[in-house]
């Protein structure tokens, strides 16, 4: 599954993109601005759907589930199977959420990601989403 490589590369990217030093560039991107439930949040209830917050609108008519991804993973951090979900924007397209209609299984780290596709999802000036990534634990 090509999963595996993104999954590692996860804690790095968050990690990344959620240090708050480069302000100045960030103007220019649209990106991911928070999350909930936050980057290594471990008391995660099974029925929350992950969110992201953008510093700007996005496109909604470019904009879908191919480009997020949300998986579950095993104790090895290895994907142990993909969440079915549908994104359901927000706050006139300034929020997503990845929509799952079957609780998070308890026991599990799951993954919550945009990435890079083809097309990708674009604010309303036409910016691509910067690759963006949360882990957390359903206890």
């Amino acid at each position: 599954m090509g999963f595996s490589r993104t999954i590692c590369s996860l804690t790095l990217l968050a990690t990344a993109c959620s240090n708050g030093d480069s302000q100045d560039t960030a103007v220019d991107l649209f990106m991911v601005a928070g999350t909930a439930p936050e980057h290594r949040d471990v008391n995660v209830l099974v029925g929350q759907a992950p969110e992201f917050r953008f510093n700007a609108t996005a496109d909604e008519t470019v904009c879908d589930s191919s480009q997020f991804v949300f998986v579950a993973m095993d104790e090895s951090g290895e994907v142990a199977f993909d969440i079915a979900f549908d994104t359901l924007f927000q706050d006139d397209g300034n929020k997503v959420l990845l929509s799952h209609s079957a609780p998070l299984l308890p026991g599990y780290w799951y993954a919550a990601m945009s990435v890079n596709a083809d097309p990708p999802c674009t604010d309303i000036d036409g910016r691509p989403l910067e690759p963006y990534g949360i882990e957390f634990f359903v206890p």
